[in-house]
């Protein structure tokens, strides 16, 4: 409710939509934000994000600390957000997983921009393997 608080709130169809997305955020509803998972407090703040139905979301690495599991089935649901037209913005060191998102990719190193194309031409430059294994 909070994240939808400036455009006057959620209806109660948008609130279900936002719980089909996240099932475990209804389940455990009367909980305390910061008494909830890394996982399940990452799903509350994407779910918080698009409670106030934005054109584009930035995502500040999604997957830190995070289960495997976990970080399987988030990027699962941002691939349906994209797919549904949400724009992302994503900076994850889990460059594979970044990678299956991304029409556009930009490497970024030591705060320089190395390279910037699409994720098949990054991933055949051998960039992405320099910069992360040297």
């Amino acid at each position: 409710m909070l994240g939808a608080h400036t455009r006057g709130g959620l209806s109660s169809q948008q609130l279900r939509t936002l719980y089909d997305m996240f099932p475990k955020l209804e389940a455990i509803q009367t909980r305390r934000a910061g008494l909830l998972s890394g996982g399940e407090q990452q799903m509350l703040a994407i779910a918080r994000g698009l409670a106030s139905s934005p054109l584009m979301m930035m995502l500040d690495e999604p997957s830190l600390g995070l289960a495997p599991a976990i970080v399987d089935d988030l990027f699962m649901r941002l691939a349906a957000l994209r797919n549904q037209g949400l724009t992302l913005l994503l900076v994850d060191q889990m460059a594979d997983l970044a990678l299956t998102l991304s029409h556009q990719s930009n490497l970024l190193d030591m705060g320089q921009i190395t390279f910037s194309g699409s994720p098949d031409a990054l991933l055949e430059s051998g960039l992405l393997d320099l910069a992360y294994l040297g």
